[in-house]
């Protein structure tokens, strides 16, 4: 369609800004591994391995977490090992927990046993803190991007438009970043990848999928 440069589906932006994101209404059986960070909101009965895991409040885990940062708000059934470690207010935790640096908050719970390892450091409990602050910013904001009004127009008097979906234009799928408005004429874009296309003059080629037919736009629009 044009000579612009293009970034594949799974590009990264650098191995440590990897995340995953497991939303509340999301219910998952089976391990979770990866290296980078996953946030998880939903329910988990498996084993989460990642460099960073952030359990929001009213999020369940039944299974052993194995991290180096772990910030937990919700329910964790298993035993942990982690270096820095946050117990939120309300976060309860049954089972063994294996840390090098701790900090619970008033109101936390921990009805296993607490055993310090010194030999797992990893820099100030006050930067930890501030890297996943950061992170939370980083893939919790969202932008709205409609599409062009002559899609838009198109879009509305289409008896299939509720049941539209993504992909590229190759046909690979679309980045975990990216997803369809919930009245289908727009995007909700991260907020972080969309700014890297646009600082890196990158394109993706997408393709808007409704009943037989479909529609090509770029991203950034």
């Amino acid at each position: 369609m044009s000579n612009d440069k293009k970034i594949g589906p799974f590009a990264p932006i650098n191995n440590e800004d990897q995340v995953v994101i497991i939303g509340n209404t999301f219910d998952i059986k089976g391990d979770l591994n990866g290296v980078g960070a996953a946030i998880i909101s939903g329910k988990i009965e498996g084993n989460v391995t990642a460099s960073q895991i952030v359990i929001e409040g009213g999020a369940s885990i039944i299974g052993n977490i194995t991290c180096a940062l772990l910030d937990i708000s919700g329910h964790v059934r298993g035993s942990i090992d982690a270096a820095n470690v946050i117990i939120r207010e309300k976060a309860t935790i049954e089972g063994d927990l294996t840390y090098s640096s701790l900090a619970i908050e008033n109101g936390g719970i921990v009805t296993g046993k607490l055993k310090q390892n010194i030999a797992k450091p990893l820099g100030s409990m006050d930067s930890s803190q501030n890297n996943l602050q950061s992170l939370r910013a980083q893939t919790q904001a969202l932008t709205h991007v409609a599409f062009p009004l002559d899609l838009s127009q198109k879009l509305r008097s289409h008896g299939s438009r509720m049941i539209a979906h993504l992909s590229l234009i190759d046909g690979s799928p679309i980045p975990s970043w990216i997803g369809l408005t919930q009245d289908k004429l727009g995007l909700t874009v991260r907020s972080l990848e969309l700014q890297q296309l646009v600082d890196s003059n990158l394109k993706l080629d997408m393709r808007l999928h409704v009943g037989s037919e479909f529609f090509d736009f770029y991203l950034p629009i």
